[in-house]
C-alpha cells in the first residue's frame, strides 16, 4: 500500500513536554532512518514497509512513556498477530488487499481534510488537516470501514481487526500530542521546530 507521509507531531506545555518532545525526537530519528534506506526496501504491503513506519509510533510511545503507550503497545500486539505468516488473519488481509486499498483511498470520507491541504502543503495547514481528522475520528472511521465493507463485498475481519486498533491508538494521539498543538508555532518555512514524524495514515489504516 502506498505510503501517505502526512502526520506529524511535536509538543508543547506543562509536565508533559519532556515526554511529548521525546517522543517527537524518536519518532521522527526512526522515520528518517527509514526514509534514508528506502531504496533497499522491496515490500511495501502493511505487514512489510509500513509496518516498520508504524514502529516508529509505537517504539517512541513505549520509551518515553506516553499516555497512549498502553494502546501502542495493544496494537502492535495486533499486529503481530495479523502478519504472523500463514494465519487465517493473515491470509484474509493479503487475499483482500486490494479491496481494502479501494476502500481506504477513497477520499470520500475525509473531505475536509483534504480540502485544507488543497490550501497548500505547509506545516500549519498540515496541523489543521491533523486537527480536523481528529474532530472528525469517529466519522471517518465508520465511513472507511463501510467503505471496505462495500469494495471487498462484505466484512473483512483482519482488517476491522487491525483498524479498531489503529482508531484507538489515533485517538490516544490526537489527545495527547495534536490537539495541544498551537498553529501559530508552524511556520511555513520546514525548520526543525516544525517538522514532524510521518504517520502512516488515513489515509490508510488510521483515519
Amino acid at each position: 500500500m502506498k505510503l501517505l507521509l502526512l502526520f506529524t507531531f511535536s509538543a508543547l506545555f506543562g509536565s508533559t513536554v519532556s515526554f511529548a518532545n521525546c517522543f517527537k525526537e524518536k519518532s521522527l530519528a526512526c522515520n528518517q532512518k527509514l526514509q534514508n534506506g528506502i531504496e533497499l526496501e522491496s515490500d511495501f504491503t502493511f505487514c512489510g514497509f509500513q509496518k516498520k513506519v508504524i514502529n516508529c509510533l509505537i517504539t517512541p510511545a513505549i520509551e518515553c512513556n506516553m499516555k497512549f503507550k498502553s494502546l501502542a503497545q495493544n496494537f502492535n500486539s495486533v499486529i503481530k498477530k495479523v502478519c504472523k505468516r500463514e494465519s487465517d488473519l493473515y491470509k484474509e488481509l493479503e487475499k483482500n488487499r486490494g479491496c481494502i486499498t479501494k476502500g481506504l483511498i477513497d477520499t470520500k470520507c475525509i473531505k475536509a481534510i483534504v480540502n485544507i491541504i488543497k490550501n497548500g502543503n505547509t506545516p500549519k495547514n498540515i496541523l489543521k488537516s491533523q486537527k480536523e481528522a481528529c474532530r472528525q475520528l469517529d466519522k471517518i472511521a465508520e465511513c472507511t470501514i463501510g467503505n471496505v465493507k462495500h469494495y471487498c463485498g462484505g466484512e473483512v475481519m483482519a482488517f476491522r481487526f487491525l483498524y479498531n486498533s489503529a482508531i484507538e491508538l489515533h485517538k490516544g494521539i490526537c489527545e495527547e500530542i495534536i490537539m495541544t498543538e498551537n498553529e501559530d508555532d508552524f511556520t511555513t518555512k520546514r525548520s526543525e521546530k516544525t517538522m514532524l514524524p510521518p504517520f502512516f495514515g488515513p489515509l490508510e489504516f488510521i483515519v
